[in-house]
């Protein structure tokens, strides 16, 4: 065979080269995590065998294939993979037959922890009476058993202290505390996610 007739063949191969295309990912704004994640890819041409090559946002590249890709067809594949930075990450797919994608952004997002908010609702009793010794008070809402504190104030405006919490559900908590004048205290409780809730006023007898 002539070396024309080998770069002819060569030519040929090159021109008749798979072009696969990224459409669509899913899920479109995965949130970060240290455990992989199924994506589903969608687009065009994907042939079995293939790479899919992931860029991370701190420029590590990884390269997905075997176990972690699965081709259902020419137009879809899943690929897992690990995605434990937020921002933008680049998908190419690389074919069998050196045909390769365009990179394809994928925006990941920073999980962060949903912080619920604390209501109090009501305080049993509303009205207790002045004392001299420590006594136990129900706070009663929703989202009170989290890690739960409570912040008091009294007729003078200072803060209360030794405030103890006790027993803690999702809608009450029992506070010991020294109610030691007459007159108006605030309440208000927190967590350690930092959510704060109302305030509410009783009146000390």
């Amino acid at each position: 065979m002539s070396l024309r007739h080998i770069f002819a063949a060569g030519a040929v191969a090159a021109l008749t080269a798979s072009t696969p295309v990224v459409s669509e990912i899913n899920p479109a704004t995965p949130s970060t995590s240290t455990e992989a994640q199924v994506l589903t890819i969608s687009g065009k041409d994907f042939l079995p065998g293939l790479t899919v090559e992931v860029q991370t946002p701190d420029s590590r590249t990884l390269a997905l294939k075997d176990g972690a890709v699965s081709v259902r067809g020419p137009e879809s594949l899943t690929a897992s993979v690990i995605l434990d930075r937020p921002g933008a990450y680049l998908v190419k797919i690389i074919n069998t037959d050196g045909g390769m994608s365009r990179p394809f952004s994928l925006q990941v997002r920073d999980r962060t922890p949903q912080t619920q908010s604390i209501t109090i609702d009501r305080v049993v009793p509303d009205a207790p009476t002045k004392s001299d010794q420590e006594q136990t008070i129900r706070l009663e809402g929703r989202n009170l058993d989290s890690g739960i504190g409570v912040s008091v104030t009294d007729p003078a405006g200072s803060d209360v202290p030794n405030v103890t919490v006790g027993k803690a559900t999702s809608t009450s908590v029992d506070i010991t505390l020294l109610l030691s004048q007459r007159g108006d205290y605030v309440l208000q409780a927190n967590n350690r996610a930092g959510a704060t809730s109302n305030r509410v006023t009783i009146k000390v007898q």
